[in-house]
């Protein structure tokens, strides 16, 4: 939850943000401990957010968030893991669920323009979009 948390902008007024980074016990957790390099706001095209962060120990990080398919292609999820992520959003989708997936990497050149290392998968946030 904190790297969706994170990967959020409650000042966007947007409501899945907000949804997230009130599920922390104090919204401010967030951004606790972190100093932020670089935000990436959600973008119909990229459909996901992400923030490049460097914690209290000088590592530099990034966080994303985003619609799964994504987020599983950013991770390059593949064979019997891809296969059970997929799964699970349509498990979601068929409760009636919408679905974000999570990502984290590393940043080892500690710049905002580098590559990083490879995405890690971190998994998958369910959410209930009431109809409107």
């Amino acid at each position: 939850m904190l790297l969706g948390a994170r990967a959020s902008r409650i000042e966007n007024q947007d409501a899945i943000d907000t949804c997230i980074v009130n599920m922390l016990g104090d919204p401010k957790e967030a951004r606790a401990g972190i100093q932020e390099v670089h935000f990436l706001p959600f973008n119909p095209v990229g459909k996901r957010t992400a923030i490049t962060y460097i914690d209290d120990k000088g590592n530099w990080h990034r966080a994303s968030k985003g619609a799964p398919e994504q987020i599983i292609e950013l991770c390059e999820l593949k064979g019997d893991i891809r296969k059970k992520a997929l799964e699970i959003i349509d498990d979601y989708a068929n409760r009636g669920l919408r679905s974000l997936g999570l990502a984290r990497q590393t940043v080892p050149e500690k710049s905002k323009e580098s590559e990083g290392s490879p995405w890690e998968f971190v998994g998958l946030l369910p959410l209930f979009d009431p109809p409107r």
